[in-house]
């Protein structure tokens, strides 16, 4: 039986493993690291505009979730807003309490007048500080504030104040 050359074995495999290191330099492989790096390149532009994606995708669902609030907490002021000047609107006595209005974000505004007597004795400063509330005008002599303010309230000026 034929036994194997170990040495013509070992110069084969030297002479293999020289030839194997001479493999980079074949042109399409030396092109296939550039085309890897290129791929590599792309993973990461793609890893970075996913990111960026992600986030400017949060950004909006807060901007969003904000503006819903916003939105909710002013149809709900506005709705209470309604409910009080219907019954303001039916006022006809100084003393009768006026049902107090809310402001752009559902709040009820400190000074706002109790009834029509209080309303015909505020001073500039206190007409000054309620009509701003509301984002009124705030221009005009007392009285023309006095009659705007009634009217936003929903009473009926002259019966009132």
């Amino acid at each position: 039986m034929a036994q194997p050359d170990y040495e013509r074995l070992s110069n084969g495999l030297i002479q293999a493993a020289n030839e194997c290191i001479l493999l980079p330099n074949i042109p399409a492989l030396r092109g296939a690291q550039g085309l890897v790096d290129l791929i590599n390149e792309l993973r990461e532009e793609i890893r970075q505009v996913s990111t960026k994606m992600i986030e400017q995708t949060t950004v909006l669902h807060n901007d969003i979730s904000t503006l819903h609030v916003d939105i909710t907490t002013r149809m709900d002021s506005s709705e209470a807003n309604v409910i009080a000047r219907l019954q303001n609107s039916t006022i006809n006595n100084p003393q009768t309490p006026f049902h107090p209005l809310r402001d752009r974000r559902n709040m009820l505004v400190d000074g706002f007048p109790d009834n029509g007597r209080t309303l015909s004795k505020f001073t500039s400063a206190e007409l000054t500080t309620v009509l701003r509330a509301f984002n009124l005008p705030v221009h005009g002599n007392r009285d023309e504030r006095k009659k705007r303010l009634g009217e936003y309230i929903g009473v009926v000026v002259g019966h009132v104040f």
